[in-house]
């Protein structure tokens, strides 16, 4: 399964500006942590993930905040929430776990960046994986 390029742009458009405390920003803030789940299970599906190899889940946060929504995996952790960092909207900070339990960096793309390259994020998700020892199915 391959998330359609539209839904990425999608995703990008509709995260920004959902740390007010406005209707509007609720609103988005909504549709993001919906959306973002959608995402982040699409995205497991990607890596290579096993159903019972990832947890996906949303922290909604309070009113001034976007919350963030997780793809949890065993060697791989992903979390989505807007950035105040670069071109704001919604943005994926990504990292691996070591097989001693140390974590790897974090790394960090833009849904505008997703969006453009999906493949590439994939492939360096999957390079950081595997470059960590981390194997992309458990169970």
């Amino acid at each position: 399964m391959l998330v359609p390029i539209d839904y990425l742009q999608d995703l990008a458009r509709i995260s920004r500006g959902i740390n007010g405390d406005d209707a509007e920003a609720l609103k988005r803030k909504k549709r993001m942590h919906l959306w973002g789940r959608e995402f982040m299970t699409m995205l497991a599906v990607d890596l290579g993930l096993l159903p019972d190899a990832f947890e996906v889940r949303s922290s909604f946060g309070g009113k001034a905040e976007s919350g963030e929504v997780y793809l949890d995996t065993q060697n791989f952790y992903a979390w989505l929430s807007e950035s105040r960092v670069g071109q704001g909207g919604c943005g994926i900070t990504y990292r691996t776990f070591e097989n001693d339990g140390r974590t790897g960096a974090n790394h960090f793309k833009g849904m505008s960046s997703v969006a453009a390259d999906y493949l590439a994020f994939v492939a360096e998700c999957r390079g950081l994986m595997k470059q960590s020892g981390a194997s992309p199915r458990r169970g």
